[in-house]
């Protein structure tokens, strides 16, 4: 007994720093990109800094972290129903949304977070990988002030969650075809 609540609470603790990691690397690689490319007054040298070891542990600690995908994506699909809701961006009421762009990328989100529950009852596949670099990839365009790069960042995760499902789907009907499912 004391063994398995001590199995349950170390994978919740692995858990909670997969997610705490895949925030890091994604805001790190934000930051990263920002001044490596010169949209920051800081030396782009500062920016590869970031942005190397930022990526490198991303890859390095994915295979956690992409478990944790439904979770981060019902966040921020609860954050969208939200801003749905309000009609503005959470905590800035002088930032207005449009309600059916809000209502689309909340469904969009609420897809994604869906579809990747798969990644949590399956190993990751190389495909599953690309993805995953295109959903930090993404989340780091998320981070940055235009409202037109986070639109494409969030279309983004939504394209890298569905082509990571559909191709683990075909695989597994194809094998379930085949008989060896």
């Amino acid at each position: 007994m004391a063994a398995e609540k001590k199995r349950t609470v170390r994978s919740h603790l692995i858990g909670i720093g997969a997610i705490l990691l895949f925030f890091a690397c994604a805001a790190f690689t934000a930051a990263g990109v920002a001044t490596a490319f010169g949209y920051s007054a800081r030396p782009k040298i500062v920016g590869w800094l970031s942005l190397i070891p930022s990526v490198g542990l991303g890859v390095w600690g994915m295979k956690h972290w992409a478990r944790t995908l439904p979770g981060i994506l019902g966040c921020a699909t609860l954050n969208g129903i939200s801003v749905t809701i309000n009609g503005h961006a959470l905590n800035q009421p002088s930032v207005l949304v449009d309600r059916l762009t809000a209502t689309l990328v909340t469904l969009g989100l609420g897809l994604s977070a869906f579809l990747a529950m798969s990644f949590r009852d399956r190993p990751l596949t190389i495909v599953d990988r690309i993805a995953c670099l295109g959903i930090l990839a993404s989340f780091a365009m998320v981070f940055q002030p235009l409202s037109q790069v986070q639109f494409l960042g969030i279309a983004g995760i939504v394209a890298c969650v569905i082509v990571a499902w559909a191709v683990a789907h075909r695989r597994h009907v194809h094998h379930a075809a085949r008989g060896t499912a």
